[in-house]
């Protein structure tokens, strides 16, 4: 009987791992941005209001640069209002910066 209850357990646990690992890349995106040296031929005008929608890629801008953990919610909204535009350089504050939406 302790035989079959280890091998149970044996079996019932890599696939408890291999679900939240699952649940933990679903959940974890980011979002990262790229300030140009140069003045592109196509972006977005962003406004503070578009901007204050988004508070993740608001304090990615505040730093400059690099990656910044996002909530899916937020991270979706993004998405589809980049995606709308069909553009992913934005211009904010006369400063133009590269979008990028990513998931591990």
């Amino acid at each position: 009987m302790k035989h079959k209850i280890i091998v149970a357990i044996a079996i019932i646990i890599p696939f408890i791992l291999i679900f939240i690992i699952g649940l933990i890349e679903y959940y974890d995106k980011s979002i990262h941005v790229h300030k140009l040296d140069y003045i592109p031929t196509n972006y977005f005008n962003m406004t503070s209001q578009q901007l204050d929608d988004f508070p993740h890629l608001k304090k990615a801008l505040i730093k400059g640069e690099g990656w910044i953990k996002t909530p899916i919610e937020e991270w979706e909204r993004l998405h589809d209002f980049l995606d709308v535009y069909d553009e992913w350089i934005i211009n904010y504050n006369n400063e133009y910066y590269h979008i990028s939406l990513a998931t591990p």
